[in-house]
């Protein structure tokens, strides 16, 4: 009998000073029953995944109860944030750490906040504090405030911090926020 993985973490694996972890290992992933019970999945610092690694993740059946994935120094871009944002398998997915991932733009963060198929319980005050950090600055605007203050997730947003903020937001996104009764 093969005993159930809660959590995998296939960071920094190096054959010579080539990264293993690619998108054809994730393919393989993808099919692997073995990952049913995985609650949590770090590729931090993989390079080598690309945007069709995050959508072998995404449409894995096997996936459903991951609730964190560290993305961390890794190549995820918006488009990997789409694929794990429209997964009709990630369900119950609340974390993803994107600490020094340069390439997310405000355009990522409204895939995560307008998106049907993460848990509700999804952490997007973590998403701003990690994307200021690597920005050295808030890469909010008054268009995404508005995403979100339209937004169901509202109603579970616990905390916001705002980093960095000097012309990017006005006060009628802030007012439209705070007056939403979402």
């Amino acid at each position: 009998a093969y005993r159930v993985l809660i959590s995998l973490e296939i960071s920094h694996l190096l054959n010579g000073n080539e990264k293993i972890i690619t998108d054809s290992v994730l393919s393989a992933l993808e099919t692997s029953p073995y990952l049913s019970k995985i609650e949590s999945l770090s590729l931090e610092s993989n390079h080598q995944v690309t945007v069709q690694g995050f959508k072998h993740i995404a449409d894995s059946r096997f996936c459903f109860n991951i609730c964190e994935i560290n993305c961390s120094n890794s190549n995820i871009n918006d488009e990997g944030l789409k694929e794990l944002a429209n997964s009709k398998f990630l369900l119950n997915l609340h974390r993803i750490e994107l600490k020094g991932c340069s390439k997310i733009t405000a355009q990522g963060l409204k895939y995560i906040i307008t998106s049907n198929c993460l848990s509700f319980r999804f952490s997007i005050d973590d998403l701003f504090a990690n994307l200021a950090e690597i920005h050295q600055k808030n890469i909010l605007s008054d268009e995404l405030l508005e995403c979100l203050s339209t937004s169901p997730r509202l109603k579970h947003l616990h905390s916001l911090r705002l980093f960095y903020s000097k012309d990017e937001i006005t006060s009628n996104a802030f007012k439209k926020l705070l007056s939403n009764n979402n």
